[in-house]
């Protein structure tokens, strides 16, 4: 059976039928930024703050930017303190 059987693709644009049609990519990365917005409201909200405050629980929230940020900055404080503890023998 061929990669691109099942098409229903002009012979000139025949694509491989387990790729995700254009639709549905469009699909998924809409429900990716709008489950982003949604987040984003949602750790706004008044309600939730003073839930999250009554309950002693910090909010903590980064958009995917801010992210980046907070991760390579720790991948680089990790790095510092790896490179002083220097080689750890495994357990056996």
């Amino acid at each position: 059976m061929s990669a691109d059987a099942g098409s229903t693709a002009p012979s000139a644009a025949r694509v491989p039928r387990w790729l995700p049609s254009p639709a549905a990519i469009l699909v998924m990365a809409l429900g990716g930024v709008m489950f982003a917005i949604t987040v984003t409201k949602g750790v706004q909200d008044p309600e939730f703050k003073a839930t999250m405050a009554k309950l002693d629980t910090p909010i903590n929230y980064l958009d995917a930017p801010d992210f980046k940020k907070f991760w390579d900055n720790d991948a680089r404080r990790l790095a510092v303190t790896v490179q002083r503890v220097g080689k750890v023998e495994a357990r056996k």
